[in-house]
């Protein structure tokens, strides 16, 4: 420090300008030491807002050769490395090369090989800002909604987690009409996700994704979609229900039990569709619903899908 020399025994510095990710030493015994250093060379090469940084051959020769030696560290070890791997800026590209380098698997063992447009939608600009479960679900949206929920699970993941992921994925599988009334209840139960879940749709058109319920999404459409989404989040209304069971009960008698709370959700999903905000106006929604007749689990509830 006194003679403000650099002490740079393996000639890091050389590295930094070049950018290249090396191990200290010989690759394959660090990566036989620890393979978890495997995953932390991945998650090296994305240092900055430029192209990936270039793994040394030898480490990567060491990381494709010793692969399989990730089985042997603990799973909540590396779900760890993954997670910031999957939060960090663009990871698709990353992920794209340990998908090549035979490493991906390794993590996601019930996920063998996934959809290389996958890779490239993460790193898109419009989907920079996506949570992390919000990209779990993208990178899963071609498996079935418990297939992903397995995954997560055999991760150790937690359940906050895996119950975020799980309910946006299914939703990915899903659009609402571009009518004000349908958008106003997609809102209302996406919440902050909504904006995502559009996002996700637009820049997934013209690609060769198998959505995991089959669905397909014109250009127009989600176009139509984002407009009238646009206009509608920034009006919006009460998020909860503007009567209880109390006022139901003094206006419909002997309703009571589960019937009761079901008129309720029928109730509110009225009021999200044409944005009640008075309590007075929900009298005249009770007029008109016919409540006394029919099955109860056929009435509609303020969820979507």
């Amino acid at each position: 420090m006194a003679r403000q020399l650099l002490y740079d025994p393996f000639q890091g510095a050389i590295d930094l300008r070049h950018r290249t990710v090396r191990a200290v030493g010989d690759a394959r015994l660090r990566c036989e030491e620890d393979a978890l250093r495997i995953l932390r060379a991945y998650r090296f090469l994305r240092r900055d807002g430029g192209a990936l940084w270039r793994m040394e051959p030898s480490l990567a020769s060491a990381v494709s050769e010793h692969g399989l030696r990730l089985t042997m560290v603990a799973i909540e070890r590396r779900w760890m490395e993954m997670r910031k791997i999957l939060e960090g800026d663009r990871p698709g590209e990353i992920l794209g090369r340990m998908q090549e380098q035979g490493v991906l698997r390794h993590v996601f063992e019930d996920m063998t090989v996934f959809n290389e447009a996958l890779f490239k939608l993460l790193d898109e600009n419009e989907l920079n800002d996506l949570l992390l479960h919000q990209r779990l679900a993208l990178l899963t949206i071609e498996h079935p909604t418990k297939e992903v929920v397995h995954q997560l699970q055999r991760l150790r993941t937690s359940r906050e987690l895996q119950r975020k992921t799980a309910v946006f994925h299914e939703q990915l599988g899903h659009l609402p009409t571009d009518v004000a009334s349908e958008m106003r209840v997609f809102h209302h139960v996406m919440r902050k996700d909504a904006g995502a879940h559009l996002s996700i749709q637009k820049a997934m058109h013209n690609r060769a994704v198998n959505v995991h319920t089959g669905l397909k999404v014109g250009g127009h459409e989600i176009d139509a979609l984002l407009g009238l989404w646009q206009d509608l989040k920034d009006g919006e209304g009460h998020r909860t229900c503007l009567v209880d069971g109390h006022w139901i009960m003094a206006r419909t008698g002997d309703i009571e039990g589960v019937r009761l709370g079901r008129l309720k959700q029928w109730l509110h999903r009225i009021q999200i569709e044409e944005g009640i905000n008075e309590p007075a106006a929900m009298e005249a929604v009770l007029s008109r619903l016919p409540y006394e007749h029919g099955a109860h689990e056929d009435w509609p509830q303020p969820v979507f899908p």
